[in-house]
């Protein structure tokens, strides 16, 4: 994954099972709806 030049990108994110979800054109931040790195432990 690699976000564009404003923070834009698309995610797949893996449920149980076989499912997948789609989650396309999302901005970088910390508001609900948007994607964020996990913070280093």
């Amino acid at each position: 994954m690699f976000p564009d030049a404003n923070g834009v990108c698309n995610l797949q994110v893996l449920l149980d099972g076989n499912d997948a979800y789609w989650a396309t054109s999302r901005t970088e931040g910390d508001e609900p709806g948007r994607w964020s790195w996990p913070p280093r432990v």
